[in-house]
């Protein structure tokens, strides 16, 4: 086995050779063949400068290792390259979006001291408290929630034409009553 690669057929050779899965495998074959590791290595020199690399040493999960050289490594540090600019293109995009983003969740987000609790300086994201679960300001007797809109009641005496003609008549504190009882309730 050659310890210098400069072809991707030298390369299929080597990685076949390796004891190991085959979707191991292939994780080698599209980490030499697109440059991911090389990649994630070498950013800021694929985005800054145009530089040449003469050895690129990559080493197997076996614990042995092999140099790409020649058209091999010229074709990874290419695909790196176009990777690289690509996610930078994207994430330039994506930037206004994300700046909307925070800015939302800045305003969104309330001091716990202003709603009561007792932490302050810690953040509630949108202001929730769990008043349910008996939050700062939930009473014992209210339920939770505070003051909510409340259906308007009916008033005694109400028409037959409010009770919609179903045989529903209205009680005197405005709930309807069921006429009758018998069947699906």
């Amino acid at each position: 086995m050659t310890n210098t690669l400069t072809t991707m057929e030298e390369a299929i050779a080597v990685i076949a050779a390796l004891d190991i899965d085959r979707w191991t495998k292939r994780t080698i074959y599209n980490d030499i063949k697109y440059g991911y590791s090389f990649g994630a290595i070498n950013e800021e020199a694929l985005l800054t400068r145009r530089r040449n690399w003469p050895l690129y040493t990559y080493l197997l999960p076996d614990g042995s290792s092999c140099h790409i050289a020649g058209d091999l490594l010229n074709r990874m540090v290419d695909n790196a390259r176009l990777r690289r600019r690509a996610v930078q293109r994207r994430d330039a995009i994506s930037e206004p979006l994300l700046e909307a983003q925070r800015k939302k969740q800045y305003y969104n987000q309330q001091s716990h001291a202003r709603v009561g609790d007792l932490m302050p300086g810690c953040l509630a994201e949108y202001g929730w408290i769990d008043y349910l679960a008996g939050g700062p300001r939930a009473a014992g007797g209210d339920g939770g929630g505070g003051a909510l809109a409340q259906a308007p009641q009916r008033r005694a005496g109400a028409s037959s034409a409010a009770s919609g003609g179903t045989g529903q008549e209205a009680d005197d504190t405005g709930e309807g009553a069921v006429a009758d009882a018998g069947g699906d309730v």
